[in-house]
This record gives C-alpha cells, structure tokens and sequence, in this order.
C-alpha cells in the first residue's frame, strides 16, 4: 500500500501537534511546581509527594507527563476528570506517530481537540 501526499501531510500535522503537546506540557508543568517549590523543585517536589527521585523532565515519556497532573497539587486541577480521561487517549497516539502508522480520523480528531485543549492552558 502507497501513502498519498494527503496522508504524508496529515501525519507531519500530527507529530507536529505531538511536539507542541508534550513541550507545553513540559512548560506547564516546569512553571507551576517552579512557582510552588522554587527553581530546585525537580528535587523538592517528587520526594514530597512520590517520596522518590525523578528523572529529569526533558527525559519524561508522554504517559509520565501526564501522570504529574494527577500526583501534583498544582497540576490536579489544570485539567477536569473528563479532560484528563480525554487525555489517556494521547500515549496511543503518540505511538501510532512515532512508529509510523496512519492515524484514522477519529485519532486524527482526538489529537486536534486534545492539542487545542493543552495550548490554551498555557
């Protein structure tokens, strides 16, 4: 089976909305917990509440992103429960982009709204 230049163009629109995704979320998240525990907060935060260290956020996968706003006072309420069931859509459609495969329409759809939803928190 041949891609068609509509389907090349559809997916260089999806990474494009998975880059601007994951890096709001990163600042979204560097922002708030920097405001709530300070420029060591990567230190500070996860043993407060995780009891644990953390890789560095430039490391994080998407899914672990996404796990900050429900650990992370700050961050529960950025997103209502629908939203952040909204959001578990997000890690298989990010494989499906990363590996290649052709989003359908309703991915293609999901990752439109989920893209307009996370830019306008910012």
């Amino acid at each position: 089976m041949h891609n068609t230049a509509s389907d090349t163009e559809l997916m260089v629109a999806a990474y494009k909305q998975l880059y601007e995704i994951e890096t709001t979320l990163r600042k979204i998240i560097k922002n708030r917990l920097t405001s709530d525990y300070g420029e060591n907060w990567f230190c500070i935060a996860p043993m407060k509440h995780m009891k644990r260290f953390i890789k560095p956020i430039d490391s994080t996968n998407l899914h672990e992103l996404l796990n900050f706003f429900n650990i992370y006072p700050s961050l529960k309420n950025i997103f209502t429960t629908k939203e952040k069931a909204y959001l578990s859509h997000l890690p298989s459609i990010r494989n499906k982009i990363a590996h290649c495969h052709k989003l359908d329409l309703q991915e293609a759809t999901i990752l439109s709204n989920l893209h307009r939803l996370i830019i306008s928190v910012q």
